[in-house]
């Protein structure tokens, strides 16, 4: 599910140095004010706050550790340290809200964006997309617990648009079909025809024949026909450089290049191509690959 190697050229200037906060990043053990470094981290954000509000430089870049205790994820550490999810997010390379305990975050002094120069996860290639035309950002080096360095831009100024918000909260899509039975997964699966094993690039949900099929979001229809595999299909192309599939349709009701609604109908779930009995095929690429639907739909999520 990583896509490695984007990296953000339109960027970078050379530089001989970055700036860089040297470790070990000072450790805050709670979240309580009696805790001096926790409360050292709130000074700053609340005078990064102050600054932005008349024009006034922020302090500068600082970060701190925090081990997170069990219950704790993005949301509760945000509202404890007064800064955007975003911010917590985007620095600590998280796709979603979830912490693993004992697992060591940094928390910067200062809210804003910030972005690794090898965009790796789809979250950070659609980030390196908003940024494209951003003033460019603060070049800065952040050290890892073993001692190796990366390079990241910090935009001070930015927070996640609509389409980033939705990724990360895990929205970005829907299930195209109600009270559907998955019968299959993405990966590597035996062949229904053949029984060799053989890569399925998307999901299989099994519901009766004629059930209405809906956009898993709104977009534009891409391409509609008659494959030998997929049967009567449907590919739509969305915001961000998303597409997804709908195949095996018993009919299709959408025009070529006609944009779609979330409540419009797609097609009709049939038993076209190569079909063992009525399903719905369906796939989301991003920037032409196949990626996992259980990981963007919350319904079926793993």
């Amino acid at each position: 599910m990583i896509r490695k190697g984007i990296s953000l050229f339109f960027t970078l200037i050379i530089l001989s140095t970055f700036p860089l906060v040297a470790l070990p990043y000072p450790q805050i053990t709670t979240l309580q004010r009696g805790d001096p470094l926790y409360a050292q981290l709130m000074e700053d954000i609340e005078a990064s706050y102050r600054a932005d509000a008349t024009g006034d430089a922020r302090p500068p870049l600082a970060f701190f550790s925090y081990t997170p205790q069990e219950g704790e994820d993005v949301f509760s550490l945000s509202a404890r340290c007064s800064l955007p999810y975003d911010t917590l997010a985007s620095l600590n390379r998280l796709d979603d809200s979830s912490l693993l305990p004992d697992e060591p975050l940094l928390i910067p002094n200062q809210p804003g964006l910030f972005l690794a120069i090898e965009a790796e996860s789809d979250l950070e290639i659609l980030s390196v997309a908003m940024l494209a035309k951003a003033s460019e950002g603060m070049h800065i080096l952040i050290r890892s617990k073993d001692g190796s360095s990366c390079p990241f831009l910090f935009f001070p100024e930015k927070r996640f648009n609509a389409l980033q918000r939705a990724y990360f909260l895990g929205i970005l899509f829907r299930l195209p079909v109600r009270r559907s039975i998955l019968t299959s997964s993405f990966g590597m699966r035996r062949d229904p025809f053949t029984g060799d094993q053989s890569f399925h690039h998307g999901i299989d949900l099994a519901v009766p024949e004629g059930t209405p099929v809906m956009p898993a979001r709104s977009g534009i229809v891409e391409q509609t026909g008659y494959d030998s595999v997929l049967g009567n299909y449907v590919i739509l192309s969305h915001e961000g450089g998303y597409e997804t599939v709908y195949g095996h349709l018993k009919s299709v009701n959408v025009q070529l290049k006609s944009p779609v609604r979330l409540d419009m109908i797609v097609g009709s779930v049939g038993n076209t191509g190569r079909s063992t009995g009525p399903h719905l095929h369906f796939e989301i690429r991003f920037g032409g690959m196949a990626r996992d639907p259980q990981n963007l739909l919350p319904e079926i999520s793993k």
